[in-house]
């Protein structure tokens, strides 16, 4: 998941705020959340919600995906 930076998902964030709750589900959002909070730290964010890192890194590539076909 090196591509994917907390400040590069920040950013995407930004742009399309006041669509993120339509584009993204709760347990997307809370994700996206913990993953800019903790800089990217994704041990820190599966412990933040208890899932596994292979889990909350798939969840956060399918958010990436998402951040990046609307913010074009």
């Amino acid at each position: 998941m090196s591509e994917l930076t907390y400040q590069y998902m920040n950013q995407m964030a930004e742009k399309i705020k006041e669509r993120l709750p339509e584009l993204l589900d709760e347990r997307e959002s809370i994700l996206l959340e913990l993953f800019i909070r903790y800089q990217g730290d994704l041990t820190s964010v599966a412990k933040g919600v208890g899932i596994t890192q292979v889990q909350s890194s798939r969840i956060l590539k399918r958010v990436q995906f998402k951040l990046e076909k609307e913010a074009v």
